[in-house]
């Protein structure tokens, strides 16, 4: 016989099964992690090297276990090198209920995504912006940024410069004439005057040579290093424009003045590029290479899977850029006892956890979001043998030690 007692037990017991059920739904759901990246478009070729790198990442914890038993999953949004198309591929990801987001490999989609990552309450990691104004002027709780900014970089270049060439008296920079690139030229040759002053020399800097994005002529700006004797050069011409900059240095001779480049921005495909032409000593800043991890299991796996799916040997600094988020979102996650909601993981990022990454270990700095990782520079020099080239030497230096006090929502002044 049923009474009011035994039907409120039923209710209850179909409830507490009901709970069970969603309950165990829910933690067999995969983490959705959403990603902006130029797959097609002038930069697509090493959007698409950044998003296998994401992939190998995300199968490396999928292949170990998930995130407390949950797999990954990565949701991507092509930019199409285009802001509005950033804009747009970034609504199409949180409309779709992504919460965890990594953008910023192009500055664009960011900046263009920022509203949207707002209104939704997004977690954002940037994956590659140097600029200073996304942990100062531009702050915002919902972005952390991956990598280091342009002043740890410039002032690494600069001490770089000393150490290594404490001779060289004369420097000067070859760069993009856009706002980021050009500015940082010019930082650069105050920071590397101040370091050789520290050092007790005196050096001679030219102004730099600004181009115009997408030259395929640097004839007039070779002359110009060439007639002020630059012994040192830091270069920010970027792809295509920087192995067309360096084939028309060699036959006009500025290779051969040249003592040492310091190239921000071009790393492995430029060596692959140009082959047995690149310029002896040629530093490329790189958040990674196998060759300075070699102990580092997690960098080595990642090193070999990526070299498998790619085809490539030759993994780039890009592959740091694209796993990261994945190894940051995971650890948050881990650390949370499996919370995936926006101001858990914030509160979880902020509170100092080590996240484990094909670098090392590393954490974000409270207070502006910024990652106390670390920086490097690789040095490329040609070699007969095939192909070409040879990674000679690499110096890593902490961030930390180069990091500017926290400001955010303030500008920084170099």
């Amino acid at each position: 016989m049923l009474t009011r007692r035994t039907l409120a037990t039923a209710s209850a017991a179909l409830a507490a099964t009901s709970l069970a059920h969603r309950a165990r739904a829910q933690a067999a759901a995969p983490i959705r992690i959403g990603y902006q990246l130029p797959l097609s478009g002038a930069a697509a070729a090493i959007g698409l090297q950044t998003r296998a790198a994401a992939e190998v990442a995300a199968e490396h914890i999928n292949n170990n276990g998930g995130v407390n038993g949950r797999r990954i999953e990565l949701v991507f949004a092509d930019d199409k090198t285009n802001p509005n198309e950033g804009v747009a591929g970034a609504r199409e990801l949180m409309g779709s209920g992504i919460n965890l987001l990594a953008t910023g490999f192009l500055t664009f989609d960011l900046f263009g995504a920022m509203p949207i990552i707002q209104q939704t309450n997004t977690v954002a990691v940037s994956m590659a912006g140097v600029l200073m104004s996304i942990t100062h002027e531009k702050f915002d709780r919902h972005v952390f940024r991956q990598n280091t900014n342009d002043f740890q970089a410039l002032t690494a270049a600069a001490r770089l410069a000393v150490q290594r060439y404490p001779d060289i008296k004369i420097w000067s920079a070859i760069a993009i004439d856009g706002g980021s690139t050009r500015d940082s030229a010019f930082n650069f040759l105050t920071a590397v005057k101040n370091e050789y002053a520290k050092s007790g020399r005196e050096i001679t800097t030219f102004p730099p040579q600004l181009v115009k994005n997408g030259a395929t002529d640097y004839k007039n700006e070779i002359a110009a290093l060439r007639a002020q004797g630059v012994q040192g050069l830091l270069s920010e011409v970027f792809g295509a424009g920087g192995v067309t900059l360096y084939e028309q240095a060699r036959t006009l001779g500025l290779t051969q003045q040249l003592k040492t480049v310091i190239d921000i921005g071009n790393d492995y495909a430029f060596a692959k590029a140009i082959g047995k032409n690149i310029p002896s000593n040629f530093w490329a800043y790189s958040h990674w290479n196998p060759a300075i991890y070699p102990n580092s299991k997690l960098s080595q796996s990642i090193a070999s899977a990526w070299s498998a799916r790619t085809n490539d040997p030759y993994p780039p600094t890009f592959v740091y850029y694209g796993s990261t988020p994945v190894f940051i979102f995971a650890a948050a996650i881990k650390a949370a006892g499996g919370a995936t909601d926006s101001d858990t993981i914030i509160r979880t990022l902020e509170s100092g956890i080590q996240i484990e990454t094909i670098q090392g270990s590393w954490s974000f700095r409270k207070e502006d979001h910024q990652a106390q990782c670390d920086l490097s520079f690789v040095r490329f020099d040609p070699i007969d043998a095939r192909p070409g080239f040879a990674v000679t030497d690499h110096v890593t230096y902490k961030g930390t030690d180069l990091l500017e006090p926290p400001s955010p929502g303030v500008e920084f002044k170099f």
